[in-house]
């Protein structure tokens, strides 16, 4: 509805866009107030313009699209795992041969024979004639056989088995694991609506798919290794053996030795006959000798063994995933070129 000062205004310029057909262009009128003084009014473009005061700009929302920054906390896990050594002794026994002399009583059962004279007396008569004996005595060497212990010297050859360990160093490879827990993110734009969010667009989530990587770190160590080990230890000896020996003890004997002279007249005679007589006598003779002997000599000791066992050590420490997410805002612009104004 226009206001009553400005009907005149309104009436006059009905009045002249009746007389000029449309496709013709109108010069228009300076404008006038009440009092028929000319006013100065400022057109925009063949806009409205009111007289009273201007109006409010036209505004509308327009969507803005901002990216944020969004970080997503998560912890991280890493593992080291290191081969620890460990070491304790084990004893062993640790043996050499050696020669051992020792004293040796050997005994031994003889029979030896002591020999003597044995006399007869005979008797012989004479019948023409007598005799008359004269007798001298005189010795006669008789030998007894006697036993004695000899030593003889004769080579032999022992052998006894020695029980020992052999160790020997070897290289081993011994594997330290690294271990690290951790999370891989598979970021995706999905709709609103999919995530039952209100609202349209697309907007970023991100899926934590946990990790674990591990990688060996090899290291070489030398580690001893012992195995039990049977030899046999031989050696040449010379050893004394006693044995009995066969010996001639020789002693005089008396012995008569008679011859006979005639007479004339008889005579009892005796005759002598002698014979060796020898009689067994046990005996057990007695000798002591060094004996040689191969035999083995052990010791006790100990070695180390040592073992590597596997230990872990773990720590976390706090990480973050970030990426940017797509948010839409509505903001009000407003434009001041469209405005209208009231005649």
């Amino acid at each position: 509805m226009v206001s009553p000062p400005a009907l005149p205004l309104l009436l006059q310029v009905l009045a002249v866009s009746a007389q000029y057909p449309p496709s013709v262009p109108i010069t228009p009128t300076p404008p006038t107030d009440l009092y028929g003084k000319h006013v100065d009014l400022n057109y925009d473009h063949g806009k409205v313009v009111n007289d009273y005061g201007r109006e409010a700009p036209r505004c509308t929302m327009v969507d803005k699209v901002e990216y944020k920054d969004v970080c997503e906390p998560y912890m991280e896990k890493i593992c080291v795992t290191q081969n620890k050594e460990q070491c304790h002794e084990v004893p062993f026994k640790n043996c050499t041969g050696i020669i051992e002399t020792k004293q040796d009583r050997r005994c031994f059962d003889v029979t030896e024979l002591v020999c003597g004279r044995k006399e007869e007396v005979q008797f012989d008569t004479l019948v023409a004639e007598f005799s008359v004996q004269l007798c001298t005595v005189m010795k006669e060497r008789l030998c007894d056989t006697t036993f004695v212990i000899g030593q003889t010297t004769r080579d032999d050859f022992q052998c006894t088995d020695l029980e020992t360990t052999v160790c020997m160093d070897k290289m081993a490879t011994i594997q330290d694991v690294t271990c690290k827990d951790t999370f891989d993110f598979d970021c995706q734009k999905k709709k609103a609506a999919d995530l039952g969010m209100e609202g349209y667009g697309m907007f970023t989530t991100c899926e934590k798919i946990p990790r674990k990587r591990c990688y060996e770190t090899p290291r070489q160590v030398r580690t001893e290794v012992c195995q039990p080990e049977k030899s046999r230890f031989c050696q040449k000896l010379t050893n004394v053996h006693p044995e009995p020996e066969q010996r001639q003890n020789c002693h005089f004997e008396p012995k008569k030795v008679c011859e006979l002279q005639k007479r004339t007249r008889n005579k009892k005679a005796k005759r002598y006959s002698y014979s060796q007589d020898c009689k067994p006598v046990a005996r057990n003779i007695c000798e002591t000798c060094e004996v040689k002997e191969v035999v083995p000599r052990c010791e006790q000791e100990s070695r180390l063994v040592c073992t590597y066992r596997p230990e872990e050590k773990c720590m976390e420490r706090a990480q973050q995933h970030c990426y940017k997410q797509e948010v839409k805002t509505q903001d009000e612009v407003c434009d001041d070129k469209f405005v209208t104004y009231n005649l």
